[in-house]
């Protein structure tokens, strides 16, 4: 008995759709097997002594490098000149004029947008020049304030100054200037000194008021238009009703006309 062959026989053909079914189960199984041997991942330790608003200590070594950075850029900032000759040395070293923004500023009584600019191009801001301008005025104004209270005050200096321009002569009033321009308070003390010694002489010792303030002027009288003009002259003359009083009565009985 002869047994059959199978080799031709034809292959049974899966259901429809098995194959796809199959493979799927197969994927799924294999995502999560992957999952199941996937380690959990490990969190790292935060470094003993690293302050709280770091993540690293790379984190901090660049936080400070910037601080330092920072505090360079401030640290170049120029400081107030103290002096003068500090401010000339800084602003000359810059390759700027210092004489001539001084002559600007003494000329208009402040400096000019292109003198800010040119200063603050060159790295000295407007802050630090306004503030430099601030200290020298105190400075001057402390000066003035000194010189005034030596020879008898501000009153006292305004009535041997009013007297001088009556009473001097274009030259040397002009030399007088000159000298209290130089702000050399040595210099200034000794041409208002031979000034008051001028004055003193030519109306009396006492040059506060038109005769000391407390004497009774009521025999008082000018002895000259000049004196007269000073008097006039006087700020008093225009602001204090009493003092013009003063004056016009003097006048009245002097005898220069």
């Amino acid at each position: 008995m002869t047994t059959p062959s199978i080799s031709n026989a034809s292959p049974v053909s899966a259901p429809e759709g098995h194959d796809a079914a199959m493979a799927a189960k197969f994927d799924a199984a294999q995502a999560k097997s992957g999952q199941e041997e996937q380690p959990a991942p490990v969190q790292e330790e935060r470094p003993a002594g690293l302050p709280e608003k770091f993540a690293s200590w790379e984190d901090m070594a660049k936080a400070y490098s910037e601080l330092e950075k920072k505090q360079g850029e401030t640290s170049a900032t120029p400081e107030v000149p103290a002096s003068a000759d500090d401010a000339k040395a800084q602003v000359d070293a810059l390759g700027l004029d210092f004489d001539s923004y001084s002559s600007e500023f003494a000329t208009n009584g402040e400096l000019s947008q292109a003198t800010y600019d040119a200063l603050a191009k060159a790295g000295v801001p407007k802050e630090i020049v306004d503030a430099y301008i601030a200290g020298q005025e105190a400075q001057a104004s402390q000066m003035v304030d000194g010189v005034h209270a030596e020879f008898g005050g501000a009153e006292a200096y305004g009535q041997m100054v009013n007297w001088a321009a009556a009473n001097m002569s274009k030259a040397e009033v002009t030399a007088f200037n000159k000298v209290m321009d130089t702000g050399d308070v040595a210099s200034i003390k000794l041409a208002i000194g031979g000034l008051q010694s001028r004055y003193k002489s030519a109306v009396g010792e006492e040059p506060n008021l038109l005769n000391g303030g407390n004497a009774d002027t009521n025999g008082d009288a000018f002895r000259s238009t000049a004196e007269i003009t000073a008097a006039m002259r006087d700020p008093r003359y225009a602001k204090d009703a009493a003092y013009r009083a003063d004056v016009q009565a003097k006048i009245g009985r002097s005898n220069v006309f």
